[in-house]
């Protein structure tokens, strides 16, 4: 992946992925993302600690949700429609739109593969506890929204929810940035959803 060119940077902000709605999958999982918007793209840097690796699902559009994931939930003005874009530890990615968990409708692969994505991992021990560390690099061409693109990102009023999960490992978990006021894990609710405000 190109290095950013941080010249050419028009907003940036950092997100904490830190609330745990459901304390029944509590864990000690730390997570933040880096956003960056330049003309024409939209930069997400995902930094993760954890105990446990797992990466199973290498297809486009697969259930990367299973293993060690992070997922961006987009909306942009008054779309009641919303895209979901969902990373596992490798990279692998799954896009979709839609209004609600079902029905969705996935991104064609050839547009998903337009998605840049860089993984880098390393191993730390703390307190004699080992963790692995891991940052997930991802630069988004704006045009993969293909029903917004009407007007530059940045003319858009951006509402969004960050999450980290892994519904298959020996703890599974469910974080987000923005609180979720549901019984049970479910990311696929956009009234949660929250503006994103980004620093010049």
């Amino acid at each position: 992946m190109e290095k950013i060119n941080t010249e050419n940077i028009l907003y940036s902000q950092y997100y904490t992925i830190n609330n745990q709605p459901w304390s029944e999958y509590h864990t000690d999982c730390e997570a933040k993302v880096l956003v960056l918007y330049d003309e024409g793209f939209l930069h997400l840097k995902f930094f993760v600690k954890e105990k446990q690796i797992r990466a199973r699902y290498r297809e486009t559009n697969g259930t990367v949700h299973k293993d060690n994931c992070v997922e961006f939930f987009v909306r942009f003005d008054n779309d009641t429609n919303y895209y979901n874009l969902e990373f596992n530890v490798l990279g692998n990615t799954k896009v979709a739109y839609g209004n609600g968990r079902h029905g969705r409708e996935e991104l064609p692969l050839k547009l998903i593969e337009q998605i840049e994505r860089e993984v880098s991992m390393l191993p730390k021990s703390v307190n004699g506890q080992l963790y692995i560390e891991w940052v997930l690099d991802i630069k988004i061409p704006d045009f993969i929204f293909i029903n917004n693109k009407q007007k530059e990102l940045s003319q858009y009023e951006i509402f969004a929810n960050f999450y980290k999960c892994g519904d298959d490992l020996d703890n599974p978990h469910y974080l987000c940035w923005n609180t979720i006021n549901t019984e049970n894990p479910d990311f696929h609710r956009p009234e949660f959803f929250k503006k994103l405000t980004f620093n010049k």
